[in-house]
């Protein structure tokens, strides 16, 4: 488990490139969780947005009517918590696909 859910050393063009699969990320974290879980899980509304200046992306939830970015699992209820966990790693996965063709191998 992350110590946070924040995603360090984003640049903006695999950012730009995540932000297109968005209703697609969305649609397999939600559909990530049998039956009964995505009964739980109705309601949460999960969603990542990208800080240019700390070339971070950040997941955010919406809580009481406005986005609330999610820095780690405190204050989040464990169905809030299943779903982001699952958003982090469906990111960073995806991520990792971006960056790896553009590095050097040997």
């Amino acid at each position: 488990m992350p110590e946070d859910y924040l995603i360090a050393g984003v640049f903006l063009p695999h950012y730009e490139s995540l932000k297109k699969q968005e209703p697609e990320i969305i649609s397999h974290v939600m559909n990530a969780f049998n039956d009964n879980w995505q009964e739980k899980n109705k309601g949460i509304r999960p969603t990542f947005k990208y800080n240019e200046k700390r070339l971070m992306i950040g997941i955010y939830l919406m809580k009481g009517g406005e986005e609330q970015l999610v820095i780690d699992s405190q204050g989040l209820t464990r169905e809030e918590d299943a779903v982001v966990r699952v958003m982090y790693e469906d990111l960073e996965s995806r991520l990792t696909k971006l960056r790896l063709p553009r590095e050097k191998w040997i």
